[in-house]
């Protein structure tokens, strides 16, 4: 890979900060930056696998390019000098899959092989790094066919990765994947060596720096970044602190998918020492985390660090505080235009002290949907409640929310209710306290209202009813309703038409109903009032509704005439020899066309 000045130099400006974070990476199962100028271990970085010297190999500062100013790397003479661990914690044997990265610089080369690397115990189906006499080279399956064979040249620096997915082995040089072979490993034990002689031949004359194993494969874009010198992603950023119940919750911006993160914590700026954090969870996946078990009203200081191929500066300091008064539970909570309610608690985390007022504030952002009490106030859209110390810590104060009737048809309707604290006490004044959430579930059926719907009547003689009407809800547009008698010649209505609107929709609007005089001995009569489909374009809850008829009687005025000297003649007959009677009978025929 060509590393280009520009971006020589901003890994050299970044390398110092980012060395210093340096400590894991995913599926990292040791990192060696071989950077030590005493004593006799090869400091693992994430603190599991140190390696031990042997034979003395020696500190230089021949280092590659891209390596931080001022570091060294770790030279082997090709006698006796080696670094060894018997086991490898953290990875498995058999076919596991498997990464090794390093930057090696070949010195002279061996009179027959020199091991540079040896991953597992001697044998057929280990890891090994080889190098012969003809600079020729053999990374991969010790007696297998799967070995890819990176160009070294004598006295240059190159980094070389060899990763394994459980099937193909891939190999890199400087950055760029130069072969892919098919291959399978069979690790009878993780042992792993560094310059050591094995069967006899040559221990590796060199320098090697910055050697990495992992228990997965590196992705080709990550070795390309180690090849350019970086230590491990850019720090993570947009970092936040909520206020939580003896909590802080953080969230930042997601990296790359597969990124994990190291969440950090002190109790002063900048750490202790300075720049200073202690690490709190380890290998986090999501971009939020809950920092728990914190004191209420006490000042924390978070950074975290991004880990993928190795763990990134840390991202700027955020300061986070644990509320000492809540609101819970804050979500899913329900009230209804039916007037149901439901309650939170205002809990007081840290305690009161004597002398101390704490006045909160409580308010719901949607009065047409939610009105709030304590059971001490009126039902209201905000009220005010102090709370005078001393008070201990649990202290509650339970907030009644209580669903208000809009009388119009709409969705469930969410709506916040906010608490805000003031006191003359920093640890209470003006908190955070996230809002508390509702939803306010609609009751409203559009519909059309009658003071009665049967049992109307009216006379021949005048008399009249009425009708009282009005809709159940507001609609958003006019809504006519029109009607008619179904027997104009017994009852006649007025208006033949009721218009309602936004603003008068409760309003009962009357409807008069008069008898008309047919002159017709025809006794009750009935009748109904009949509405057409309600007409209110724009409006869909109303427009076109069927509305069903109303029913009534009509009272005769009329009356039966007597007849004179029927039944048999004289003042004394009976009238029409009796059948008057069956006149009602006959008229009835007559009227229905019979």
């Amino acid at each position: 890979m060509k590393i280009t000045s520009a971006l020589l130099v901003a890994f050299l400006l970044l390398s110092a900060a980012a060395l210093a974070f340096q400590a894991t990476g995913v599926g990292m199962i040791g990192y060696w930056p071989l950077d030590e100028t005493s004593g006799t271990t090869a400091v693992d970085t994430t603190g599991v696998n140190n390696l031990t010297y042997a034979g003395g190999p020696t500190p230089s500062t021949d280092i590659p390019a891209v390596m931080p100013a001022g570091s060294h790397s770790l030279s082997f003479d090709g006698v006796d000098d080696q670094l060894s661990k018997a086991a490898l914690s953290g990875l498995a044997t058999g076919n596991t899959p498997h990464s090794i990265a390093a930057w090696i610089k070949v010195s002279t080369l061996p009179t027959t092989r020199a091991w540079i690397l040896l991953l597992g115990n001697e044998g057929s189906g280990s890891h090994h790094w080889l190098i012969d006499k003809t600079g020729t080279t053999q990374f991969g399956t010790w007696g297998g066919p799967g070995q890819v064979a990176p160009a070294l040249a004598v006295g240059t620096w190159a980094h070389v990765a060899v990763t394994f997915d459980g099937t193909n082995l891939k190999g890199y040089l400087n950055g760029t994947l130069f072969n892919t072979v098919a291959t399978n490993f069979n690790l009878q034990g993780v042992a792993l060596t560094v310059g050591q002689i094995h069967i006899n031949e040559n221990y590796f004359n060199g320098l090697v720096d910055d050697l990495r194993v992992y228990s997965r494969a590196l992705s080709d874009p990550e070795i390309a970044a180690l090849a350019a010198g970086s230590f491990g992603p850019a720090a993570p950023v947009g970092l936040t602190a909520t206020p939580g119940s003896s909590s802080v919750i953080l969230n930042w911006t997601a990296g790359p998918s597969g990124t994990a993160y190291n969440i950090k914590q002190s109790s002063v700026p900048g750490g202790s020492p300075p720049g200073t954090y202690a690490t709190i969870a380890t290998d986090v996946m999501t971009n939020t985390y809950t920092v728990t078990g914190l004191t209420p009203g006490v000042t924390y200081y978070f950074v975290i660090s991004a880990v993928t191929y190795g763990e990134s500066p840390n991202s700027s300091e955020v300061p986070g505080t644990p509320l000492a008064v809540t609101a819970l539970p804050n979500t899913g909570l329900q009230t209804s235009e039916a007037l149901t309610s439901t309650s939170f608690d205002i809990k007081f985390e840290a305690a009161v002290p004597a002398g101390t007022t704490v006045t909160l504030t409580v308010t719901s952002s949607n009065t047409g949907e939610g009105m709030v009490t304590d059971g001490n106030q009126p039902l209201q859209g905000q009220i005010i409640i102090p709370v005078v110390g001393p008070r201990s810590a649990g202290y509650i104060v339970t907030i009644t929310v209580t669903g208000v009737d809009d009388h119009v048809i709409d969705p469930a309707t969410a709506y916040t209710v906010t608490v805000t604290t003031s006191s003359a006490n920093t640890t209470f004044d003006q908190l955070p306290i996230p809002a508390v959430h509702l939803t306010n579930l609609d009751n409203d059926t559009a519909g059309v209202a009658f003071s009665k719907t049967v049992g109307l009547r009216t006379t021949e003689s005048g008399g009249t009813d009425t009708v009282l009407v009005s809709l159940t809800t507001q609609p958003s547009q006019p809504v006519t309703l029109n009607f008619s008698s179904s027997n104009p010649a017994e009852v006649q209505v007025s208006p033949a038409s009721l218009t309602f609107s936004s603003g008068n929709w409760f309003v009962q609007q009357q409807i008069t109903l008069r008898g008309v005089d047919d002159s017709l001995l025809d006794f009750t009569q009935p009748f109904t009032i009949d509405f057409q489909p309600l007409f209110a374009p724009g409006e869909p809850n109303y427009n076109t509704m069927i509305v069903p008829s109303l029913s009534g009687t009509n009272l005769d005025n009329e009356v039966i005439p007597p007849a004179k000297g029927a039944w048999g003649g004289g003042n004394g007959g009976c009238g029409l020899l009796g059948l008057e009677l069956l006149l009602p009978w006959l008229l009835l025929r007559r009227r229905q066309g019979r």
